[in-house]
């Protein structure tokens, strides 16, 4: 029981500390330079104002349609969301390169059995990014044999739609478990569809969309768990089948399993609940393996063959984070330095041998300058770092005859496009208004209640933002977290109300006190 308190105490004490940081950081040292700098007008502090007045603004709307069947409502409005985005992404929807166009050529290629050899030395590279290839193909196929052949690109992108309006119903519904309040719920619901609903990364067929949906899922089950005690073993082998293939698809969702493992493991470490424990586990576990494997079987089927002593390894992408000169992103120079290795032995030896000099030679200050510009790229951007990979809008298509295409493109065309993204600065500006607000009220979480979910929350973002500073920096890695910052902030923005109603009382009965003397 002494365990379960330290342990938790610490997640929960360490998180509000580490969030202040963050943000102190990205008040007083926006201006200096760090990687995708995006064209931000306001101060933060003055965003963090403007956003704290427009959540009260959302939260008096939220209460003032005090409606009985939320949960019907909410479910009702996720299908209007799904739909929406559909016409939405159909009115703006572009090609990008970067990895996303190897994805598509790939995808294309197999689902018409045509040649793949040419993409041999990518996934060679890059194995993990096979079993997403595998899932955009299977898409084509399915919507060439159902007569969509002409569409088949954005099929994928419906299917995004669809795991971006099931993960808002499903944060209504943690929400609803954690608080018990449709009213807190119906508030973090409509924040999601401000931040991530209408978010534009849904039009890009990649796996920051695809595995969006992939940590609320571990989270609900997590939940689930605890209500449904006698389907548990049930629900811990499809948690593991569930992580597998997250983790496939994005590795940062694998995060969140491990919060799960050791915030179980230390809830309870009774001699009588033990075994338990440890059974729990080995069922996550098999799940995980299970899921691996039929995985592994899947990708076996594409007539490619890996040269496993090509692929790049986590020491790559330590070595790219440790990267002063491009500032821990993603860096060319460093894929190149990488490739001229014949094993993965001898790439993960150089790799971590570059890293280590390079330590070496920033010294402590500018390790600490790296780590400041490092945390600017991944938390100082409201809208995940949009249109900042690559050749981002590769091939615009011809306008719709729709009345709001034009509109939509003015939001999110940006660059090269700018004359044509003429709001893009207003959206992208709202977006970090939002996104500075979550952040900020995420501060307020250092009375959130001693329970395992909040702590397997915070300390799946605690190891997130560990990751990320560590390794390779990208602002779009915590869009799929997005939705448990969302939790914290709604838990936040619930103290501040209580704060507030607390204050008014006592200063109520302090006047009423006075009035009574005199």
């Amino acid at each position: 029981m002494k365990c379960k308190r330290l342990f938790q105490n610490l997640v929960i004490h360490v998180y509000p500390c580490a969030v202040f940081l963050i943000m102190l950081i990205c008040i007083f040292f926006h201006k200096i330079k760090y990687a995708t700098k995006g064209a931000i007008l306001f101060p933060p502090f003055l965003l963090i104002i403007l956003g704290s007045i427009f959540f009260l603004g959302i939260y008096s709307m939220t209460n003032y349609f005090n409606l009985k069947q939320r949960k019907i409502y909410i479910l009702t409005f996720s299908f209007f969301l799904f739909l929406m985005q559909l016409f939405f992404v159909y009115n703006y929807y572009f090609h990008t390169d970067w990895d996303v166009e190897i994805l598509m050529k790939f995808s294309d290629l197999y689902a018409h059995n045509q040649d793949i050899s040419d993409y041999r030395w990518y996934f060679s590279i890059y194995p993990n990014n096979l079993f997403l290839a595998w899932i955009f193909s299977a898409i084509r196929f399915l919507a060439h044999n159902i007569g969509l052949h002409a569409h088949e690109y954005f099929v994928i992108l419906s299917f995004q739609c669809l795991f971006n309006a099931a993960t808002g119903y499903l944060l209504f519904c943690i929400i609803e478990k954690l608080f018990g309040d449709t009213l807190f719920s119906s508030f973090g619901y409509t924040i999601y569809v401000l931040l991530v609903g209408i978010s534009p990364w849904v039009s890009i067929p990649y796996s920051d969309s695809m595995a969006l949906i992939f940590p609320s899922i571990y989270i609900y089950i997590y939940i689930y768990i605890e209500r449904d005690k006698a389907n548990s073993f049930l629900m811990w082998f499809f948690l593991g089948i569930c992580s597998a293939i997250g983790y496939k698809i994005k590795p940062q969702t694998f995060i969140m399993l491990i919060a799960i493992v050791l915030v179980e493991t230390f809830d309870d470490i009774k001699r009588t609940e033990l075994k338990k424990k440890l059974l729990n586990d080995l069922i996550i576990i098999s799940g995980i393996i299970i899921g691996l494997y039929i995985i592994k079987s899947i990708v076996s089927t594409i007539p490619l063959t890996i040269d496993k002593n090509m692929s790049f390894g986590m020491a790559h992408f330590f070595m790219m984070g440790m990267n002063p000169v491009d500032m821990g992103v993603w860096s060319e120079n460093d894929v190149i330095f990488s490739g001229t290795f014949a094993t993965c032995a001898e790439r993960n030896i150089a790799n971590l041998h570059e890293a280590w000099n390079r330590i070496k030679d920033m010294q402590m200050i500018g390790v600490i300058k790296q780590l400041v510009r490092k945390t600017l790229t991944n938390y100082y951007n409201g809208t995940f770092s949009w249109g900042m990979e690559g050749v981002f809008f590769f091939e615009i298509f011809d306008p719709k005859n729709t009345p709001i295409c034009g509109f939509l493109r003015s939001l999110y065309y940006t660059g090269e496009y700018a004359d044509i993204g003429k709001y893009y600065v207003l959206w992208s500006n709202f977006e970090q208004m939002l996104w500075m607000t979550i952040l900020f009220l995420n501060i307020f979480t250092w009375h959130v209640p001693k329970n395992k979910y909040f702590c397997t929350i915070m300390l799946s973002i605690l190891g997130l933002t560990i990751f990320e500073l560590l390794f390779e920096a990208r602002a779009r890695y915590l869009y799929i977290y997005a939705p448990l910052y969302i939790i914290l902030a709604v838990y936040g923005f619930r103290q501040c109300i209580i704060l507030r109603g607390n204050h008014l009382e006592k200063y109520s009965d302090m006047i009423e006190n006075n009035q009574e003397k005199s």
